[in-house]
């Protein structure tokens, strides 16, 4: 902690303006230190930014901006809020986009001779890639100590199992609803029964069909749970324990993506290379928690 003078500036409130020079009139009371040292630190939410000038000026409301003049300092937005209103939007927008994107090019052409494939190839891979991304964020914690990944995860997660998803409508509307023959039009009872009794002949059959819609039904509850309501009606030992089905669900992926290429195996073998590594560091992490209280018990059983 430490006290600094607030140079001058123009503040911008609710009721009017206020000009002057704030070092001379007020010193800030014990703000703790910004990580780039210049400018008033961002407290946290409880607190706020200004809440050290407002109980010195109790005249003006909370401010809404401040225009400071050159060298001065200037006033930011929380790291909470930078992450909510900044980060955390451009992160959906770009999850969005591979989606966006094949929808574009479907409608202009820009797919190959086999639009069927590439949606359904794309949409897969994707799928992988964000359940990668959500494996991803314990390893960014514990490692290089980024704290706030944890508050994407939620997030790219939703975004696996809108992939998923969109993954498993492509093969059952554009494939096996598309192969119908709608003896009494598409919208009736005779056409649902069809196409559940060709989907549930393919996911017996095919083994690569089987192990991808289960990786879909463990994505599914991870999905409804994922709600804070879901988890403080779960409580957090059982929440966790049911999302563990992520692993499941990343590794039935990958093997379904490897049964599905058959031939080029170069690219499932990334995926499982990535996917291994990433469980392979929460076993070694499990096998380290265990080992320290036995650790513990024999030291003090030597100092016995």
């Amino acid at each position: 902690m430490r006290s600094r003078y607030v140079e001058s500036a123009t503040i911008y409130s609710r009721r009017g303006i206020y000009r002057g020079s704030l070092s001379k009139a007020f010193k800030t009371r014990s703000l703790p230190e910004s990580a780039d040292d210049g400018g008033i630190a961002a407290t946290r939410r409880s607190t706020g930014n200004m809440s050290a000038i407002h109980a010195l000026i109790p005249r003006l409301p909370i401010p809404t901006g401040i225009n400071p003049p050159s060298g001065a300092i200037c006033l930011t937005m929380t790291r909470n809020r930078q992450i909510r209103w900044l980060v955390k939007p451009a992160v959906f927008l770009a999850s969005v986009a591979p989606s966006a994107w094949l929808v574009w090019a479907a409608l202009h052409g820009q797919l190959s001779a086999n639009p069927l494939g590439d949606v359904t190839n794309e949409t897969g891979v994707w799928t992988l890639r964000f359940l990668s991304l959500t494996l991803c964020v314990t390893p960014v914690r514990r490692l290089a100590g980024w704290n706030d990944a944890i508050r994407f995860r939620r997030m790219v997660g939703l975004f696996a199992f809108y992939y998923g998803t969109l993954h498993l409508l492509t093969y059952v509307v554009a494939d096996r609803l598309a192969g119908l023959e709608f003896e009494n039009g598409i919208v009736a009872w005779t056409t649902a029964r069809d196409l559940v009794a060709t989907v549930a002949s393919d996911v017996v059959k095919r083994p690569f069909i089987t192990i991808g819609f289960m990786a879909w039904l463990c994505l599914l509850p991870l999905a409804i749970t994922s709600t804070a309501a879901m988890i403080r009606r779960l409580g957090g030992r059982r929440w966790q324990a049911l999302h563990r089905l992520t692993y499941v669900a990343a590794s039935t992926g990958v093997l379904h993506y490897w049964w599905l290429v058959k031939a080029d195996v170069r690219r499932p073998m990334v995926y499982a290379v990535i996917v291994g590594c990433l469980l392979a560091f929460r076993v070694w992490r499990w096998a380290r928690a265990a080992s320290v209280p036995t650790m513990r018990r024999a030291a003090a059983s030597i100092r016995m």
